[in-house]
């Protein structure tokens, strides 16, 4: 367990269950086990993978399953059984990389573009609302992620709510749902969120997640989206839809800002529609995450058009846009923002 035959990066998740109780030896020797088998499962997990341990129920388990400073601690489930045992779940963090590297974003003080703790912030949300919201056992529900991309916030929050059946994952991109195919987890296909929404299953979910991709659907179809979306949906069903707010918080140049405005629809559209379809308990909430970014970092991510935003832009006009915002900074500098994320939830009431 601790020289698995298996390359560097290469797994989603790791399972295992790990020895205990007094045939397995003693607590020191065990501790160090978990230690060894905690590096190893960091060393073939990808960055955001998952490692879900069956150990004893002791807080000596956790601190040496913890103590690799490559995996964050996500959850603690004690189990009822004969003896005390739990189930610890891990997340493999990003690896850091130097403090003058051109590829560093610097996120609290974690490496990438918003960084994994970010995404840990909005899966921790998601799954509290949906908690909140739901009275259903785990086992009991079905959850859709529509366009869900490569499947690894879908799987996430699978694993965070503890769902038995697998969740169904869509996305456009042929490239991103072979790899949610991979996910244990997932059944994925090929559809965008209106052809979704056509599919016509009644009564299948319990759950249903739009996550930043509504903006994408055409103005003339949301209304039309939503209808079908509650028509798939079981009552007392909760539909959560992610979105950003029309005016944006990021440092952009004024064209872009314009560019953003015009193709983010204001929330108040995706309530009306949500209403319109038949949905109940219809809320907003407001979700907020501060960034800390190198601007050199944020200059070379716009150039790179890390955004549907900035495609339209010719490279002449995107190397004005990016004096523009880089006017009166050092390449050295920060930029500092709050990255703002809107949550409309809405339940299919029993009627």
């Amino acid at each position: 367990a601790k020289r698995l035959p298996l390359r560097d990066a290469c797994a989603d998740a790791v399972v295992s269950d790990l020895p205990f109780g007094k045939l397995c030896g003693k607590p020191h020797f065990r501790q160090r086990l978990y230690q060894g088998v905690a590096r190893e499962a960091a060393r073939v997990l990808r960055a955001g993978g998952k490692a879900v341990f069956l150990c004893c129920g002791r807080s000596h388990a956790t601190d040496a399953l913890a103590s690799c400073e490559k995996l964050q601690l996500c959850s603690v489930e004690h189990l009822t059984m004969e003896i005390e045992v739990m189930l610890v779940t891990l997340q493999r963090l990003p690896d850091q990389k130097d403090d003058d590297s051109t590829d560093q974003v610097e996120l609290g003080n974690f490496a990438g573009i918003w960084g994994h703790p970010f995404e840990m912030f909005v899966e921790q949300r998601t799954c509290d609302v949906f908690s909140q919201l739901t009275h259903m056992k785990p086992h009991e529900m079905l959850l859709a992620d529509v366009g869900g991309g490569n499947g690894l916030f879908a799987a996430n929050i699978h694993t965070r709510l503890g769902l038995l059946h697998p969740a169904v994952c869509c996305d456009p991109n042929e490239e991103a749902v072979e790899e949610a195919r991979r996910r244990p987890a997932l059944r994925a296909h090929v559809a965008d969120a209106s052809a979704f929404a056509q599919e016509g299953v009644a009564n299948a979910f319990d759950l249903v997640l739009i996550k930043e991709v509504v903006h994408l659907v055409p103005a003339d179809k949301v209304e039309a989206l939503y209808e079908g979306i509650y028509g798939q949906m079981k009552d007392g069903g909760v539909c959560m839809t992610i979105t950003r707010p029309t005016d944006p918080p990021y440092p952009l140049f004024e064209a872009a800002r314009r560019v953003w405005t015009s193709r983010q629809p204001p929330v108040c559209v995706f309530e009306a529609a949500m209403r319109k379809a038949g949905f109940d308990d219809v809320d907003v909430r407001e979700w907020r995450y501060p960034i800390r970014c190198r601007l050199a970092r944020w200059l070379a991510l716009i150039r790179a058009r890390f955004w549907s935003t900035f495609h339209g832009f010719s490279d002449d006009e995107l190397e004005a846009g990016v004096k523009e915002v880089a006017k009166g900074k050092d390449a050295c500098d920060f930029v500092e923002f709050e990255e703002c994320l809107l949550c409309v939830t809405a339940r299919k009431n029993v009627k």
